[in-house]
């Protein structure tokens, strides 16, 4: 999961996701080709909202999603290959819409800061835009 540390009100947006996608809090998302918003992927650089509710559309709706724009927000991200000080400086892709992997450097969607927990394998950082 992404959670933004520090954000202002300017940030948060109301945007419409794509049908039958389930948005968790925390998730990473993108446009689809359509307009609408949609998971991010490990194949995803440039992440423009982490959504900050949940939403589950049908096959033939689309629902508002609160979502907050990622430009110059720092969050906390959790990285599914075991995070360590080395990482810090690093700018990696994801490994789905909820962590980091730190491992793949090709699409260069996060930018790590800060180490915050070796243990839980938890980051700081930004994403690249």
């Amino acid at each position: 999961m992404f959670e933004p540390l520090r954000y202002d009100s300017g940030k948060v947006k109301t945007l419409q996701s794509a049908n039958s996608a389930t948005i968790s809090k925390g998730d990473a998302l993108v446009f689809n080709s359509s307009g609408y918003l949609k998971l991010a992927s490990s194949s995803d650089g440039d992440i423009p909202f982490v959504a900050l509710e949940d939403a589950d559309t049908g096959s033939s709706e689309h629902l508002d999603v609160k979502v907050v724009y990622t430009d110059g927000v720092e969050f906390e991200a959790d990285d599914d290959t075991g995070a360590t000080q080395s990482d810090v400086g690093l700018v990696v892709d994801l490994n789905d819409e909820e962590t980091l992997d730190t491992d793949t450097t090709s699409n260069n969607a996060f930018r790590i800061t800060d180490l915050v927990s070796a243990s839980d394998d938890v980051v700081k950082g930004y994403f690249t835009l």
